[in-house]
């Protein structure tokens, strides 16, 4: 999750399950030939386990699955974003449920059960995620999206308003680990 007060401090604050703590201690962790950057992996299980956690559906087998746009993944991870998320499936984190179909479907994936317990609350420093995490980013990157339902002036808003929250820490991680 991205907060006003940590990026202006030079730092992000993510959520992670336990088995990935190992990547706060290096920076990069090769992977198939590609150096893959540790910050860009902790940042996509956060986000990954924020769709989990605030997607509301009746049946938690629904919960779970999720669909990834490659645009974004291509904005926030570069052009080797498949080698990040291939990192995640062959790490047991992520599981693919339906591949991708031309002109029709992305790639839905699952999040593995056993990584939704024990999390801990880890902060990353890469400036390149720090600047694509600024609300100046922000506010150009997805408010020049076209194809989105939501008008633009709706989308400026929750921009702004992203950078004004406040968190109780203590209390979201006692709230997280009784999931």
């Amino acid at each position: 999750m991205v907060y006003k007060k940590s990026v202006e401090k030079g730092y992000l604050e993510h959520f992670i399950p336990e088995k990935f703590e190992y990547l706060t201690k290096i920076k990069k962790i090769e992977y198939k030939g590609v150096n893959l950057k540790s910050a860009y992996l902790i940042h996509l299980i956060d986000e990954m386990m924020i769709k989990y956690y605030f997607r509301k559906s009746d049946t938690l087998d629904n919960e779970i699955k999720f669909n990834l746009s490659s645009t974004i993944l291509r904005i926030n991870y570069t052009h080797i974003y498949n080698y990040y998320i291939n990192y995640l499936i062959d790490n047991d984190f992520l599981i693919l449920v339906s591949d991708y179909h031309v002109g029709t479907k992305t790639r839905t994936y699952r999040l593995n059960r056993e990584c939704l317990i024990n999390i801990k609350r880890v902060r990353t420093s890469d400036t390149t995620l720090l600047k694509k995490n600024s609300k100046e980013f922000l506010k150009k990157t997805y408010l020049n999206i076209n194809k989105s339902p939501i008008p633009v002036e709706i989308r400026k808003k929750v921009v702004d308003d992203l950078y004004d929250i406040k968190i109780n820490y203590k209390d979201s991680m006692d709230y997280l680990n009784y999931l």
